[in-house]
């Protein structure tokens, strides 16, 4: 270790500035220097890819996660922790041995040159094309994408049967009447013009006194207001003018900005 914090230290590598949240809630700042570690990290990590699968190092760097938080927090013994350190030396740490060769210049600016070691299941001559067909061809190639077609044809009939499970829209069309005015099945969504309302109004017939009454909520009768009621209501009407109609019928003609 003393070896690597001189070979990096000298080469300026491993310096980071950050800012960090505490367990405190809070934010702090500070700017940490690690040369020996950095190194050692870049050259574990090479030969962490060259020795284990795809899924075993997803696996290994989330677990990295959840035990540096750990370790952040003082829980560096807690059952927990001791778990995700025994799967990683056990699993993962046990396997990994070999040499890697960098070429430091100035601060994280470094080349990988070589790695080799015991374990490495990375072997250039199993995927070559170029010298010979005794290891990999073209058609193995084509052999394992036959393979994985049959994946996505399964995929293409699920995406087939969720689409039959899906009602399609319709759009909805407003229907006007029909021209014959006797059919019993004509009907019109169209707001009413001013022709229709005024005779509506002169079948209805002129209203009475007796009409502006409350109804009795047990007879259903109008019952007459007496003279004192009726003044001080055409008295309010006086003062604020409203319109006794609906809204629908008062803008169903739509509205003239001329007058």
């Amino acid at each position: 270790m003393a070896e690597a914090n001189a070979i990096g230290g000298r080469h300026g590598l491993g310096m980071s500035d950050q800012i960090e949240n505490r367990a405190i809630e809070a934010k702090s700042r500070g700017i940490y220097e690690a040369p020996g570690m950095a190194l050692l990290h870049i050259a574990y990590e090479r030969l962490i890819t060259a020795i284990h699968n795809e899924d075993t190092i997803e696996q290994y760097r989330a677990n990295g996660r959840r035990l540096g938080r750990l370790l952040y927090a003082g829980r560096w013994f807690d059952p927990q922790a001791l778990m995700l350190r025994e799967a990683a030396q056990r699993w993962v740490a046990k396997a990994v041995t070999g040499e890697v060769t960098l070429e430091l210049r100035r601060g994280n600016d470094w080349t990988i040159l070589d790695t080799t070691g015991p374990n490495l299941t990375y072997h250039p001559e199993r995927l070559t094309m170029e010298k010979g067909e005794a290891f990999f061809t073209p058609a193995d190639r084509i052999g394992q994408l036959a393979m994985r077609n049959l994946d996505i044809a399964d995929s293409r009939e699920k995406l087939r049967l969720y689409a039959q499970g899906r009602p399609a829209r319709k759009r909805r069309r407003r229907r006007r009447a029909t021209a014959d005015p006797g059919s019993a099945t004509s009907a019109s969504l169209e707001p009413p013009t001013r022709d229709a309302r005024g005779a509506r109004r002169r079948r209805r017939g002129p209203r009475d006194e007796a009409s502006r009454g409350c109804p009795d909520p047990c007879t259903e009768k109008p019952i007459a207001y007496d003279e004192a009621t009726n003044a001080l209501a055409l008295a309010s009407q006086a003062k604020e003018p409203r319109s006794q109609k609906p809204l629908r019928e008062r803008f169903a003609g739509g509205v003239d900005l001329t007058r």
